[in-house]
């Protein structure tokens, strides 16, 4: 369970990082943009990339801190056991 944990969070970094390298080239393409509403579009598609790249990388702190045991937790605690089989009689 540890090492899945592990595996899981160890790509999400990698994800995070992918992320932001390729928000930080649609940054430096905004300086050769000249037209004024292509520029309005750019900037609209990299402020809400910003958003939602913030928004993972808290995530991935949040995960970080609760440990191996919240990706497998429901919303509102652990997941219900699993109901008995039933045998035949």
């Amino acid at each position: 369970m540890m090492e899945m944990h592990k595996q899981q969070m160890e790509a999400m970094k990698a994800d995070v990082e992918k992320m932001k390298s390729s928000l930080a080239q649609m940054k430096a393409n905004l300086l050769t943009i000249k037209d004024t509403n292509e520029m309005a579009r750019w900037r609209n598609n990299v402020d809400m990339w910003e958003v939602m790249v913030g928004h993972m990388n808290r995530m991935l702190k949040h995960m970080e801190s609760m440990g191996p045991g919240m990706m497998h937790r429901g919303v509102d605690g652990p997941p219900p056991s699993l109901p008995a089989e039933k045998k035949p009689e």
